[in-house]
């Protein structure tokens, strides 16, 4: 029988879901911000029992919607929409457990 993710399990699946991404984020991220001004990409995680029932939902927050994550809304005010992003996940309880601050120089000079 499979189990849930822990903490660091989750942190981990997230990470490796990003660099899966990062190709596409920062287009999407410029997308959003064209369309809505200032926010984050919002990746939510509905963990389940078993690896196929587990669900994924992808979101742009923006600063008036965001959960209260002071480290998060700090970044929101403080980075540059042009050539960054802020990507955060949340669990199916809101909860936020990820908050990562990307450049788009990063992301597509990153290795496969």
């Amino acid at each position: 029988m499979d189990r849930e993710l822990n903490p660091e399990e989750f942190v981990d699946f997230i990470s490796d879901l990003i660099v899966d991404m990062k190709a596409g984020l920062p287009e999407v991220a410029s997308e959003f911000y064209e369309a809505s001004g200032r926010g984050a990409i919002a990746l939510q995680f509905q963990d389940a029992v078993t690896p196929q029932d587990r669900r994924m939902g992808i979101d742009y927050v923006t600063p008036a919607r965001l959960p209260d994550h002071k480290y998060l809304k700090q970044l929101i005010q403080e980075y540059d929409p042009t050539s960054e992003l802020v990507v955060f996940a949340t669990t199916k309880n809101g909860q936020v457990q990820f908050v990562s601050h990307l450049t788009f120089a990063e992301l597509q000079s990153a290795p496969e």
